[in-house]
């Protein structure tokens, strides 16, 4: 959902959005994890060039408003040879 919210004065625009608020949680994961990035199991599935990364499955967490749990997935770039 896009919306505009704020008052007479001050007016913004947000996004609303349950994805939104999945990807938020992940990258604060990446503090945790220490690691530079993480990525939801659905954004793995809809990546179109896998083979120019080191993917692997790193842990299934249950994120912050969320009842099931969520697959993500450590991405590193392979280097060329």
């Amino acid at each position: 959902m896009l919306g505009m919210i704020g008052g007479q004065n001050r007016m913004d625009s947000t996004v609303i959005f349950d994805a939104v608020n999945i990807a938020t949680r992940i990258e604060n994961l990446t503090k945790t994890y220490h690691t530079p990035l993480l990525i939801s199991e659905a954004s793995y599935l809809e990546l179109s060039t896998k083979t120019k990364y080191s993917i692997q499955k790193f842990n299934k967490v249950k994120v912050k408003g969320k009842s099931k749990y969520v697959s993500i997935f450590e991405i590193k770039l392979v280097a060329n040879s």
